[in-house]
């Protein structure tokens, strides 16, 4: 083969490759192989709300803030944060607890310091990560500071 054929071999490897990588990212949760779902079972709604955190204008911005410095100090949070813990331990969902805290990362990240976002958006995340497992009064209280700003149904 000529190397102008090689390039249009390779050419449409890539361009076959990158089809295959767009359809894995837009497929749902049931037909994504579990390989390709880094934070378990609820992959989609992980990324759907990294994606919309990603997106907060400054107002939300300042909403979730000041909804978290109100609920953070509720002996509810505390129970509801305990039972997160707990469930995550269980689940055997460490690696996707793991998994999600560089794109969380990447996202609050400002110089050498976080955003004070980090703190509810990791709550939030983690709460996604195990949705399936946790009462719903449990989860509603892990996710309310994004209440407004990304609502639960939105991600789920």
């Amino acid at each position: 083969m000529d190397g102008a054929g090689v390039a249009t071999t390779l050419s449409v490897k890539c361009k076959r490759w990158r089809v295959q990588q767009a359809t894995l990212l837009y497929m749902t949760d049931s037909t994504v192989p579990q390989f390709r779902q880094p934070y378990g079972p609820a992959t989609a709604a992980v990324r759907r709300f990294l994606v919309q955190l990603a997106a907060l204008d400054v107002a939300a911005h300042a909403d979730v803030l000041a909804r978290f410095a109100t609920v953070c100090q509720s002996r509810e949070f505390s129970a509801a944060d305990r039972v997160l813990g707990e469930t995550i331990e269980r689940s055997g969902r460490d690696e996707a607890r793991e998994a999600v805290a560089g794109p969380l990362l990447q996202l609050v990240r400002i110089t050498d310091e976080l955003d004070p976002i980090a703190e509810p958006a990791l709550a939030a995340l983690l709460a996604l990560i195990v949705s399936d497992l946790l009462a719903e009064s449990t989860m509603r209280t892990l996710y309310m500071p994004f209440e407004r700003a990304i609502p639960i149904e939105a991600v789920l």
